[in-house]
């Protein structure tokens, strides 16, 4: 079993922004979720300092951190675009068998 690596939480504070590595994600239950455009599914922030830990097909692991209104639009093929402004911040990486 490969072991879990820790790597120091650096934070980034972003723009509008996109990733097609997503392969899923845990909302807090500030969020509501509604369809977006065809093909989407679009998830907006309650309130200011709205949590989504999100994870990638190469095994990294983030918490995007969301003010009041904020959006994430998730379409196929692991598609994520995420709304202005998100703070990212990167928490740990795992190995991943392929």
């Amino acid at each position: 079993m490969a072991k879990s690596k820790i790597v120091s939480a650096v934070g980034a504070r972003r723009s509008d922004s996109w990733s097609f590595q997503y392969a899923g994600g845990n909302f807090d239950g500030n969020w509501t979720v509604s369809f977006g455009p065809p093909g989407y599914v679009m998830s907006t922030a309650l309130k200011t300092g709205a949590n989504v830990f999100t994870w990638t097909e190469d095994g990294k692991y983030y918490r995007l951190t969301f003010k009041k209104g904020g959006k994430m639009l998730i379409g196929s093929n692991n598609l994520v675009l995420l709304g202005r402004p998100h703070r990212i911040v990167r928490l740990l990486t795992r190995n991943v068998k392929k």
